[in-house]
């Protein structure tokens, strides 16, 4: 079992129930952050988005379980107990200006419920398993979620710590349970893969892959009008990268192929255009199969 964090969210921001100036918790966050503010203060109802970015996480794994864990760092009613839902976002949203003013479309149903009373200066970890399963497999776009207070009848203001806060111990960040994948009794299992891609003027990276299990090779070919460079990369944790293989140089329309010298559990390949402001297509093979 692996367990992957995934920090900061690519955007974090709220939204107000008013259109006047952003409302700041009373007193402001003692760790110098912007706070994502959820609940009702005075006449105003707010309501925190965050989204992820998921494309580090290697092809081919079982997430077992997921969860969004918040640092609650104000709570200006401590007295009046809190549900706090969390809840699909299914329509693209922005963030402009450090704020987001168009409220998007969210599912009816909550994923998770946490109920909140007298904490502060706390973690609160929801659950939120099955949509990024569904996240990682495609079955749902990767719009984020809302936060909201289930009750927005009830003055019930709290503060989360944004990942504008100075503290990045106190992001929010994704915490992934993951089942590496296994070779089965009796079982040859093949990887064919194939991916479309742009080589640009810097340098970019097909989304890592776990091969520890295979046999395999990537195979490249260039499909535009313009020369591209490739070279292989490897690693033992996702993290930390070694250049494989010498860089290539690939013709239009010819084929290269990188093959790894080393046994290692991520791979993944690095292209770019040859020539500045000559951008090409690639089609990248990625093919094998267990030992």
């Amino acid at each position: 079992m692996t367990i992957q964090i995934i920090k900061p969210p690519i955007m974090n921001t709220y939204i107000s129930g008013s259109d006047n100036h952003k409302l700041m918790c009373s007193p402001p966050g003692r760790y110098g952050s912007r706070e994502l503010l959820i609940g009702k203060y005075s006449s105003k109802t707010n309501r925190a988005l965050i989204q992820f970015d998921l494309s580090s996480l290697p092809l081919f794994l079982t997430i077992t379980s997921s969860t969004l864990h918040i640092f609650l760092s104000c709570n200006e009613f401590p007295c009046i107990e809190k549900a706090l839902g969390i809840f699909q976002i299914l329509s693209k949203w922005q963030k402009k200006n450090s704020h987001c003013t168009k409220e998007p479309l969210i599912a009816s149903n909550s994923l998770d419920v946490v109920k909140i009373a007298n904490q502060n200066d706390v973690f609160v970890s929801v659950n939120i398993t099955t949509l990024v399963q569904n996240w990682y497999t495609n079955q749902s776009a990767n719009l984020g979620v809302m936060l909201k207070m289930l009750d927005e009848t009830t003055k019930n203001l709290i503060g989360l710590c944004s990942s504008e806060c100075e503290d990045s111990e106190f992001w929010p960040y994704l915490k992934v349970n993951i089942k590496d994948p296994t070779l089965s009794d009796k079982c040859c299992k093949p990887i064919d893969l194939t991916l479309h891609v742009v080589a640009k003027d810097h340098v970019n990276y097909t989304r890592a892959l776990n091969i520890l299990l295979f046999n395999y090779s990537y195979m490249i070919v260039n499909n535009g009008l313009y020369p591209a460079l490739v070279h292989l990369q490897v690693s033992c944790d996702g993290t930390h990268w070694q250049t494989e293989s010498s860089v290539k140089t690939i013709a239009t329309g010819e084929m290269v192929s990188c093959v790894p010298d080393t046994i290692t559990k991520y791979s993944r390949l690095c292209y770019q255009a040859q020539n500045m402001d000559q951008h090409t297509n690639l089609t990248i093979h990625i093919q094998g199969r267990t030992y």
